[in-house]
């Protein structure tokens, strides 16, 4: 695991990533997520993105420092994890992917909730850590 930049907050504490790696997997298996900065960029654009998964440990960090911004704009959630190695192989994917955009599927409504569940897992966290820091 390489080295987490300060920056990259909110960072997912280890039962949370157990859940994000399991949704990964289940989005990757059903076709419904988008790899990489760019096609994740275009995702939350055009407000597929249900949840946002960025790598704390991409180098530089200002390859994906914009994605917060978008989806804060776009009241999409998103969370850090510690590895873009760890999401790579979770999406099914032979290399490593800096982030990463679930997408929702309407037909399945177990898999829906199961990514609102994890949303709002990372909302939770962001709502405590915020009032941690007041």
């Amino acid at each position: 695991m390489g080295d987490i930049d300060e920056r990259a907050f909110p960072l997912a504490d280890a039962k949370l990533c157990t859940g994000l790696s399991n949704l990964i997997k289940q989005a990757a298996q059903a076709g419904n997520l988008k790899r990489g900065a760019n096609e994740t960029t275009k995702a939350i654009n055009r407000n597929q993105a249900k949840l946002v998964i960025i790598a704390g440990d991409t180098r530089p960090l200002e390859i994906v420092l914009h994605l917060p911004v978008i989806c804060e704009e776009k009241s999409v959630q998103f969370i850090f994890v510690p590895s873009k190695a760890d999401i790579g192989r979770d999406a099914s994917s032979s290399r490593n992917a800096c982030a990463l955009a679930i997408l929702d599927d309407e037909m399945r409504t177990d898999y829906t909730e199961l990514v609102g569940s994890v949303v709002n897992q990372v909302a939770t966290l962001i709502l405590n850590s915020g009032n941690a820091e007041n």
